[in-house]
């Protein structure tokens, strides 16, 4: 634990721990396990550019593990059930993260097998935060231009393998979901260039993210990609009418070891603009229409592809914080090509179907009380060939 100069703080632990059994527990072969720690806090360019890093290396033995789906009251949940091969049976693979609100009906709970495996864990995360010298906003000239720049970065990574070279041991970057030593991943890169952050006016954003997941369980890999560029701009119009827009290119990867159906790619482009009226501080109306465009890029059969187009209108009203209202009503046009009852059909669909859907939500939140509320929401879903779907809710919370 040390200060490096005025700026800079750093902390190092280390642990070496050997495990014997005895009795009647010896059998159990003897373990090893190595743990270190680092924390480094810095800044640089009079505080300018600020970071924060964490870095923590262990070995261990992990539990081989199983997962299942536990059906919870509707609405409580967060994965849904689509009868792939419409066998009636509930198949491991058929299960979704739910989109649609009537859908959440089963959570995912995982289950310790009797298998274990020796692994190394590393864990690293690192946030950097950039801004321009604040006295050149008044110099005029590019360095004007520059000042207003700003930026955020953040990297993520929680991974553990079987390999025991020093460079899959201790290096957190090697994050080749095709390795087969890499048994868990889940990272996660974030990198927002910002323009005028801080002025209501003008001003834009342009970022890049890429994350990347894979479990192994006893029936084998299970993996997920993805990476998204987006931008996004505003412009405020008068003091009570702003525009946005925001574009997006992204893909999405699937592979799993149990089910060939769930291995796809799926590119993204997408283009939403948006209108906000807010004449009040209590009351702000928004118009928003997106078009996007999805394709597995990976598809064996016939083309698979959707073009959606949405309109979404909402509405929020509130009331110096005792009260606030919410509804929108969001009508979404799919053109669909492909097996609308698969796992890139429902990640195409976006969990409706092709043709007219039409969603709609209210809720309203009052607070009664001090420590005391009350909620009220009611969501609405009406799809192609299928009838309407009502859900309300209400719920008292009490703070003590």
């Amino acid at each position: 634990n040390s200060d490096i100069g005025k700026s800079n703080h750093l902390d190092l632990t280390f642990t070496y721990r050997t495990l014997k059994y005895l009795g009647s527990f010896a059998d159990n072969p003897n373990e090893e396990t190595v743990l270190g720690k680092i924390n480094w806090n810095g800044t640089f360019l009079d505080n300018h550019l600020r970071s924060e890093m964490s870095y923590a290396t262990s070995s261990s033995r992990e539990i081989l593990r199983e997962f299942i789906f536990v059906p919870v009251v509707s609405g409580e949940g967060t994965h849904t059930w689509r009868d792939l091969n419409e066998d009636g049976i509930q198949d491991v693979f058929e299960f979704f993260e739910s989109i649609n609100f009537d859908e959440r009906n089963y959570i995912k709970l995982f289950v310790p097998t009797d298998d274990f495996i020796s692994a190394f864990n590393n864990l690293f995360n690192m946030n950097l935060s950039a801004s321009m010298p604040k006295k050149w906003n008044t110099v005029g000239g590019v360095r004007e231009v520059l000042s207003k720049f700003s930026s955020r970065s953040s990297i993520n990574i929680n991974k553990k393998n079987t390999d025991n070279s020093l460079n899959s041991r201790f290096n957190p970057f090697q994050l080749n979901t095709e390795n087969e030593d890499l048994i868990f991943v889940k990272d996660a890169i974030r990198n927002t260039l910002f323009y005028n952050r801080s002025n209501p006016g003008f001003g834009f954003d342009l970022g890049y993210f890429a994350a990347r997941s894979k479990q192994l369980i006893s029936s084998g890999i299970d993996s997920r990609n993805q990476y998204e560029w987006t931008v996004n701009g505003r412009k405020q119009i008068t003091s009570e009418l702003s525009i946005l827009a925001s574009g997006l290119k992204g893909e999405k990867e699937n592979q799993s070891d149990f089910f060939q159906g769930k291995n796809y790619v799926i590119s993204i482009h997408s283009v939403a603009p948006q209108v906000v009226w807010q004449p009040t501080s209590k009351f702000r109306l928004n118009w928003k229409a997106e078009y996007k465009k999805k394709e597995n890029i990976k598809s064996e059969t016939l083309p698979e592809f959707s073009k959606i187009t949405s309109l979404l209108m909402a509405v929020r009203w509130n009331k110096a914080l005792k009260s606030t209202m919410d509804g929108s009503f969001k009508f979404t046009s799919i053109d669909f090509s492909g097996e609308e009852n698969s796992p890139a059909g429902y990640e195409l669909l976006e969990a409706l179907r092709p043709g007219n859907n039409f969603t709609w939500n209210f809720s309203y939140r009052q607070k009664l009380s001090n420590g005391l509320q009350v909620s009220l929401s009611y969501d609405g879903r009406k799809s192609v060939e299928q009838r309407v779907i009502h859900q309300g809710r209400m719920q008292v919370t009490a703070l003590f």
